[in-house]
């Protein structure tokens, strides 16, 4: 009789509210909370110059990569993009 038991529930989440998962609300909470306990650590450096810096560089190179090579198939001319390949 599971599906009694299922239909029940689901009869008591209307009259009562949403069925909460202990789960989300935890993640919830923390999600919340974090600037409370958040910590630099060698690993959150790590993490923070990949995604701020590394990742953003790298999308920007490819980009210009790909407009320099358009523009020379394409038989445009040449333009100066600001690139790290120029340090």
């Amino acid at each position: 009789h599971t599906h009694t038991h299922t239909h029940s529930s689901l009869c008591n989440a209307h009259t009562m509210g949403v069925l909460k998962d202990p789960a989300i609300e935890r993640w919830a909470v923390m999600r919340e909370s974090t600037n409370k306990f958040f910590k630099w650590t060698p690993r959150t450096v790590g993490l923070s110059v990949l995604w701020g810096v590394v990742v953003p560089l790298a999308i920007y190179e490819l980009s210009v990569r790909e407009m320099e090579t358009r523009d020379r198939l394409e038989n445009k001319p040449k333009r100066d993009f600001p690139s790290l390949r120029k340090l």
